[in-house]
């Protein structure tokens, strides 16, 4: 089964599940089940007490702190459904409880009451507006993993938003799948870094710690599941597995803690990844990027603050603060969907058809018109009546008459307007300035009475329809998307013309290079000069990102190597090319390189933020890593670089690489790596240059599965020969 059926599986299984919870969610409230029982309670590892008692039930008698023993009769500890006993009882059933206080056992018996439905629950708009978020997200790009993720995390956060309502529901068959849904939910801090780490590009992290997607879900299944995921299950199910001593020992021993903790960390791991990539963005993507990290810092930032309370234990302390923090969450928690929202149908920050674009942007500005209009005509509307009922003083029975006919008057008025005057803005705004429909019956009426045959007549509809309905013209579309794959071929060909057209003639060694760009104009680099006296300089870069930008670094950088390659201390030509770059004022523009120097069998090396060396020893038949760092060029204009020198001898192979083939990722997300990286290179190390980079490019095509490359993939490839070697040392 390949990794995208899977995510059709689970995706698909989740989903189903949020369907269940939202219709379950909406119709508990619309038919409240069994009767009131006047309190409410809670609780964990075995251990239930009241939390809330309604001071106009039967049961006032009863006190916050109470520890309950037995409902009806039954005790919890032997039948934990008791406690859900008065959702199952219609209203007037015989109610008793059995309480521990200030250790005496007290018994209260009373008669249920109907259970009436509360107000609309605008709280769980929110949710609900996180969910269709998500499913349109998905909807619209159901192929990219980006739309994946998004769509994940935001209808997960809909079940994690949302209250509990599990022991309301009779059924065992629906309690379970609702807190499932709820038990995914858990997932949506988790699922929210996972996306940071790869919206819009992948992270810096990513580079730094290749598995960290491995590990991500850690600390989710460590401390946050099996505490607050037991504790949503039904309790007939959580009590058991709180009452296990183990259990209970972890948690009077901070489990809970660790659970908000993790919780917590994911949440500032997330917004601070998406700030690093702002940081890293240049200006257009700061641009596009900007909505979308207000909104989440905002929204986010709200349910920062709830958790670092409950983490704190100060809830009750300042419950004021907490009941604002609340209620301000109504406000900021609708701008992460909402400012995802604009920036894909603005920005394009996941990328969708220019057709579904314009369309879900002409459905918001011409709906959204309607909302302004009605809005601003019932204000209008609402000033007057109050202003008529003040002196007038009609009855109540007048009131509702004249308010029902001003309403209707109203609506009527606002349609007029919005139809005379703003739709027809609207749509000269997103259609043709032509656009008139007169004139188009008009030419549709002369046409017809010269046109005979169906599919002339056809061919004559549409194509007024379409002069007339078209954003832009097709003709102009297809001329732009030609001038600009133009443009970007002739800068790929101008990248391509600055590589070296040959390798060197060294006769103790062989040299192969190649690149393979993952874009039109990449970002990878590579360049030689053999000098005077014989030594081999080469270097290899990866500037930060892709496109025509790279392509100036790229640029910038050959031009500094070949005035500076001749030098014969590597560390100092990295140096002056650092300061030269950031002379430039590149803004967010880095290289990374790699640079060696090759004399005899002598290999001399220093690294600018570029992968470890790789050389296999002939020898022994192992593979050696030269551990240097170093941070890109065109970022710190006096950084320490060093440099490691090692010997070279018959047979052994040197491999020069981007990151292009470690970091490569499948459909199932996950990333090639190093160690793979090394695996190949040992496999092949026996076979010439040129074929040891077509085998590790096979080989990262192999593990990608057809999904299409993320970076730019480039190697040189040294391997001294044998008959010269004895010559060479001697």
């Amino acid at each position: 089964m390949s990794s995208k059926q899977v995510r059709l599986i689970f995706g698909g299984v989740f989903f189903a599940l949020l369907s269940v919870y939202s219709a379950a969610s909406f119709y508990i409230w619309l038919y409240p089940p069994g009767s009131d029982g006047g309190w409410h309670g809670s609780g964990a590892y075995g251990r239930f007490h009241i939390t809330y008692i309604d001071p106009q039930s039967p049961a006032k008698d009863l006190r916050p702190g109470d520890k309950i023993i037995a409902i009806n009769g039954a005790k919890v500890a032997d039948r934990l459904d008791a406690l859900n006993d008065e959702y199952r009882l219609p209203p007037g059933s015989r109610y008793s409880m059995t309480v521990e206080r200030d250790g005496r056992e007290l018994t209260f018996t009373w008669q249920t009451t109907p259970r009436r439905r509360g107000p609309f629950p605008w709280n769980k708009l929110i949710p609900l507006l996180f969910a269709l978020s998500g499913l349109l997200v998905l909807s619209l790009k159901a192929e990219d993993r980006q739309a994946w993720l998004l769509a994940l995390m935001l209808c997960s956060f809909s079940t994690l938003l949302s209250d509990g309502f599990e022991t309301q529901i009779s059924a065992n068959w629906l309690a379970l799948p609702v807190a499932l849904a709820r038990i995914g939910g858990l997932f949506s801090a988790p699922l929210l870094f996972h996306l940071f780490l790869y919206f819009p590009h992948h992270s810096t992290w990513l580079r730094r710690w290749p598995k960290l997607t491995m590990w991500l879900y850690a600390p989710l299944c460590l401390f946050v599941l099996p505490t607050f995921g037991v504790s949503r299950l039904p309790l007939e199910w959580s009590t058991p597995i709180f009452s296990w001593p183990p259990m209970r020992w972890l948690g009077e021993h901070g489990l809970p803690v660790a659970g908000y903790l993790s919780l917590l960390g994911y949440l500032l791991a997330a917004l601070f990844s998406l700030w690093l990539n702002y940081r890293a963005a240049d200006t257009a993507g700061r641009r596009r990027l900007r909505v979308v990290m207000w909104g989440s810092l905002i929204g986010f930032g709200s349910l920062v603050l709830v958790l670092v309370m409950e983490v704190t234990n100060t809830r009750e302390k300042w419950r004021s603060v907490w009941d604002w923090l609340l209620f301000s969450m109504l406000f900021t928690l609708p701008l992460v969907p909402l400012s995802f929202a604009y920036a894909i149908i603005r920005h394009r920050v996941i990328p969708i058809s220019l057709i579904l674009r314009r369309g879900v942007r002409y459905l918001l500005v011409s709906r959204g018109s309607i909302l302004l209009v009605l809005l601003f005509t019932g204000l209008i509307v609402t000033a007057l009546l109050s202003l008529l009922f003040q002196y007038l003083r009609p009855s109540a029975l007048t009131v509702g008459l004249v308010s029902a006919a001003e309403g209707i008057a109203a609506w009527q008025a606002a349609r007029w307007l919005h139809r005379r005057y703003l739709a027809p803005v609207i749509d000269r705004k997103f259609f043709r300035q032509s656009y008139d429909s007169q004139q188009i019956v008009a030419e549709l009426a002369a046409s017809l009475r010269t046109t005979t045959e169906i599919p002339s007549l056809l061919e004559s509809v549409a194509n007024k329809l379409q002069s007339a309905l078209q954003t832009e013209s097709v003709v102009e579309i297809e001329a732009e998307n030609q001038q600009r794959a133009k443009e970007m071929e002739e800068a790929r060909q101008l990248q391509l013309s600055m590589l070296p057209k040959s390798a060197p003639y060294l006769p103790h060694i062989e040299i192969a290079a190649s690149m393979k760009p993952a874009t039109e104009v990449g970002g990878d680099y590579y360049d030689w000069r053999l000098g005077a006296d014989g030594a081999l300089t080469i270097a290899i870069g990866d500037a930060t990102g892709h496109g025509l930008k790279a392509g100036t670094m790229v640029t910038v950088t050959k031009g500094l190597f070949n005035h500076l390659a001749e030098q014969a201390d590597l560390v100092a030509t990295l140096s002056q090319t650092s300061r030269a770059l950031k002379r430039m004022n590149l803004r967010s523009l880095f290289m990374a390189m790699t640079l060696v120097r090759l004399i005899g069998n002598r290999l001399q090396c220093s690294v600018a933020g570029m992968p470890p060396i790789l050389i296999y020893r002939a020898a022994t038949r192992a593979i050696e890593e030269i551990p240097l760092r170093g941070a890109p060029l065109g970022g710190l204009t006096d950084y320490a670089y060093r440099q490691a020198e090692t010997l070279l001898s018959t047979g052994d192979v040197v491999l020069l690489l981007s990151d292009g083939l470690p970091e490569r990722f499948n459909a199932a997300g996950e990333m090639f790596g190093y160690d793979r990286s090394k695996e190949s290179l040992l496999a092949n190390a026996h076979a010439a240059p040129q074929a040891i980079i077509e085998r590790l490019l096979q080989t990262g095509e192999d593990w990608a599965a057809g999904k299409a490359a993320d970076d730019d993939m480039t190697f040189v490839v040294l391997k001294m020969r044998p008959d010269e070697f004895s010559r060479l040392t001697s």
